[in-house]
């Protein structure tokens, strides 16, 4: 990961090795995990969510999943212009 530049170096590689390894306990791989990249910052969110997830697909609006990315896109194009970034 680091030789090619990906994101996160080597620590997205030893946290997706974890969670292959305890796929069955998943709190005890999400602990883990969780100790390999305590540096970051915001890893209590990705933490707290990996534990509280339940296995289950949620809801899902076919609408908003189709439009969230291209008007988001739009309005941050739209800032950009307006405020010369």
């Amino acid at each position: 990961a680091m030789a090619l530049s990906l994101d996160y170096d080597y620590h997205a590689i030893i946290v997706a090795y974890i969670f292959y390894i305890f796929y069955d306990k998943p709190i005890l791989g999400a602990g883990l995990g969780y100790l390999s990249i305590i540096k970051e910052l915001y890893s209590c969110l990705g933490f707290a969510m990996t534990v509280t997830y339940n296995g289950e697909r949620g809801r899902q609006n076919k609408w908003i999943n189709y439009l969230f990315y291209p008007v988001h896109i739009l309005i941050l194009g739209i800032l950009r212009f307006y405020l010369n970034i």
